[in-house]
């Protein structure tokens, strides 16, 4: 095992054995990675301390040879500490459950951003359109979002799923689409075009409508 230091966020912590603890994290290099920590869970553990979820952290640790064993902590040491609260937050749990399953493009500066949002008390539901937006991104998936996606017409009933964008009201009907109020369908046209602050013009309902549907897409489509 060669040794490693790499900066990233801690995703997830899990009890192993009767005192020590798996950790996975994602790294500067856009990889994520899981840890043996051995005797984290002891009282007086120093690595134990360190240990939370969205915490940035420098790690050093011994690299496994192959990607299927585990690399083996020796060191962690904060650079941003969190509220122990932040592992609860919805959207960054979804976004590390997310992150654990691999093969997709996130980018650690993307999460950088998130995570100085959440640092600054932000609106959560800007950072959680945001962020699964950035999800939808980074897997390769798109909105048509400048016409119908079906028949290009520029006249906007609703969104899609089914269709991943726009629909007219011809094709909406057509397809027995669902009829999103006007003001969802203009969160994902805002989204795209990166208008944030008109986004907060439109009301909370509307926004938390449009985070369920992000939320919905994603899981269908990854």
């Amino acid at each position: 095992m060669s040794e490693t230091i790499l900066k990233g966020y801690i995703i997830a912590i899990k009890d192993y054995q009767l005192f020590d603890n798996v950790i996975t994290f994602f790294g500067e290099d856009n990889r994520v990675y899981s840890l043996l920590s051995l005797g984290s869970r002891k009282i007086l553990s120093k690595n134990g301390r360190n240990m939370k979820v969205g915490a940035m952290i420098d790690f050093e640790f011994f690299k496994a040879r192959f990607d299927t064993n585990l690399s083996r902590l020796k060191k962690l040491t904060i650079i941003n500490d969190v509220p122990w609260e932040t592992a609860n937050i919805d959207i960054i749990e979804f976004l590390n459950e997310f992150l654990k399953k691999g093969n997709n493009n996130f980018k650690f500066t993307t999460y950088q951003k998130i995570m100085k949002m959440i640092s600054e008390n932000r609106d959560m539901s800007f950072i959680s359109l945001f962020s699964l937006f950035e999800i939808i991104k980074s897997i390769g998936l798109r909105f048509e979002l400048n016409g119908c996606a079906i028949c290009n017409y520029n006249k906007i009933k609703t969104t899609s799923i089914r269709f991943q964008g726009f629909l007219c009201e011809q094709c909406s009907r057509e397809n027995s689409e669902y009829i999103y109020d006007t003001d969802v369908n203009k969160i994902f046209y805002f989204l795209s075009k990166k208008y944030y602050k008109k986004i907060f013009k439109i009301k909370k309902s509307d926004r938390l409508i449009a985070i369920a549907f992000l939320k919905t897409f994603i899981n269908i489509y990854h």
